[in-house]
């Protein structure tokens, strides 16, 4: 680790939004860059975020998720998904899942769009340091691609997307229930950062 490119414990907590006694279980697990000098922690600031991998694996349809790309800065992050139950199960070929899963998961209830519309803005909701999400989900004969920036999305809800909390029910009431849930609000919010094409078999 270069010394100017490391941060103590406490830093590392405010720069992250995790608890210190979180942060040095991470670091005795291995689960962040970091070295242990006599009792004290020094961790690699340059590293992404700990908690954002984890999370983005527990996304809807992260089963089905080929790729993660996400930047050194952790502001930008490209999440890839199988183009087809052939593809995923080449990549997974213990899995108990069969073709019949895949299809029932993204053929139910206008899933695709949900995953695009949902998920995008709750990373950017949760992650306040990430400035643009791109998730591409191709499903039969489409190719169906989100490319969505903190500023564009604030533009068009009309308040800022960090502000919205689980536990006041903020994130409910005002995106879920009005964005994501009704079809007709879901609909126009695709058609503003969604683009759909065909793929070229």
């Amino acid at each position: 680790m270069v010394l100017d490119k490391v941060i103590g414990v406490e830093e590392a907590s405010d720069l992250w939004g995790l608890s210190p006694g979180y942060l040095k279980n991470l670091c005795a697990e291995g689960k962040v860059l970091s070295k242990k000098i006599g009792k004290t922690w020094v961790i690699d600031k340059t590293q992404v975020h700990p908690a954002l991998l984890p999370y983005i694996k527990n996304i809807q349809g992260g089963t089905f998720i080929k790729e993660i790309n996400i930047t050194k800065d952790s502001k930008m992050v490209q999440i890839n998904y199988f183009d087809s139950f052939e593809e995923y199960i080449n990549h997974n070929s213990q899995s108990k899942l069969d073709c019949n899963d895949y299809n029932n998961y993204f053929e139910t209830g206008d899933k695709v769009n949900k995953i695009l519309v949902e998920e995008s803005v709750r990373l950017l909701r949760q992650f306040h340091f990430l400035e643009s999400i791109n998730i591409n989900i191709p499903y039969l004969d489409n190719e169906h691609i989100i490319k969505i920036n903190r500023k564009e999305l604030n533009d068009y809800l009309g308040y800022k997307v960090e502000d919205l909390e689980v536990q006041d029910r903020t994130w409910h009431t005002k995106f879920l229930e009005k964005h994501a849930y009704p079809k007709a609000q879901r609909d126009k919010f695709l058609s503003k950062f969604v683009t759909t094409k065909q793929i070229e078999r």
